[in-house]
């Protein structure tokens, strides 16, 4: 062939939703180096072509390093790229302390010689003014998402609250102008240790519409951005580089410990093993269908109606701290949740 065309699909996976041939990661990658090879004096475009599985995007970067490097080498199981990415960038991200950034003269002198009282700029957490987080939203590459969905011309307004410090980012659509983040940020100390404490966090859409394969979740005024993931990894090197041990937060509703379990857990051993019965005894509904039934007081905890308890979730930086497997495991154990087709009576 004078040119060839490889569609190295990744839903070829074991587990995978839609394929079924159950190949392991070590087999995709032996199936890439067997094609590259055997392609080795064709020129040759090379395709993704599906996956359907958590792993799947294993699967579709070992094509790269099949193709590249011929290696067989394997991606670590803890691998985060988007974690890698972010610590990369972080590293050569400066933001200046405070001390740093005084000039010879400064803009509060000429404010007192001119008369005109300039006012110190606001700053989170006593480090980071405006215009350092828009640049730092810019170099992390979330402003070039925003606008592609639409937003443009973009804010950032900082403030304080009984809370904490304020932060909002507001880009503008349509001629109008729309809040796009919006997060409360404190310090809360912990077991000895202090911690980036998230008070309040939303990730918010507003051009977009609920629809039945993205429906409205409890709590939720509008769509989400589907940028958690990365909100998660931006405020954790926010914690590094305020010398913090980790970043604490509130969930308010099932969903949102869900989507948080991967690195968070609850700082209470007994709430941590409540949350991991809820998991195992909805593991049968979808995600959706869960947290609404906890929402609307159709879980019963042993008999009893459950409300949701929003209590204290935490991510060490590192990551040896965790509560103790036997006291989570022991209330785990006395925990059995059910599910009811309608609301049961207040306790």
């Amino acid at each position: 062939a004078d040119l060839a065309f490889v569609v190295a699909g990744g839903d070829v996976l074991g587990g995978d939703q839609l394929g079924n041939l159950n190949l392991s990661l070590r087999g995709v990658r032996a199936r890439e180096l067997a094609v590259a090879d055997a392609l080795d004096d064709v020129p040759t475009v090379w395709l993704p072509g599906g996956g359907y599985h958590r792993d799947a995007w294993r699967a579709l970067t070992g094509v790269g390093l099949a193709v590249s490097l011929r290696s067989s080498w394997p991606i670590p199981a803890r691998y985060d790229p988007l974690r890698t990415r972010y610590a990369r960038i972080a590293s050569r991200l400066h933001v200046p302390r405070r001390e740093e950034e005084e000039p010879w003269i400064t803009e509060a002198d000429l404010g007192g010689t001119l008369g005109l009282g300039a006012a110190e700029p606001l700053r989170l957490l006593d480090r980071y003014t405006a215009e350092a987080i828009e640049q730092s939203l810019h170099t992390y590459g979330l402003l070039a998402v925003l606008r592609r969905l639409g937003y443009r011309d973009f804010r950032v307004e900082l403030g304080r609250s009984d809370a904490g410090d304020r932060m909002r980012l507001v880009g503008r659509a349509g001629g109008r102008d729309f809040e796009l983040v919006g997060m409360v940020l404190d310090r809360l100390h912990h077991a000895g240790r202090s911690l980036l404490f998230v008070n309040w966090l939303t990730l918010r859409h507003p051009r977009a519409g609920f629809t039945a394969s993205r429906p409205r979740l409890p709590g939720q005024e509008v769509p989400g951005l589907g940028l958690a993931r990365e909100a998660g990894e931006l405020l954790g090197q926010m914690a590094r580089r305020l010398g913090l041990a980790g970043v604490a937060f509130r969930p308010a509703a099932m969903h949102v410990a869900f989507s948080a379990r991967r690195d968070f857990s609850f700082a209470d051993p007994a709430r941590q093993g409540r949350f991991e019965a809820l998991l195992r005894d909805t593991a049968h509904l979808p995600l959706i269908d869960a947290t609404r039934a906890v929402a609307e007081g159709r879980v019963a905890l042993n008999g009893a109606r459950y409300a949701w308890e929003p209590d204290v979730m935490v991510h060490f930086l590192e990551r040896a701290h965790r509560p103790p497997a036997s006291e989570v495991a022991q209330e785990r154990e006395r925990c059995r949740f059910v599910v009811h087709p309608d609301a049961l009576p207040e306790p």
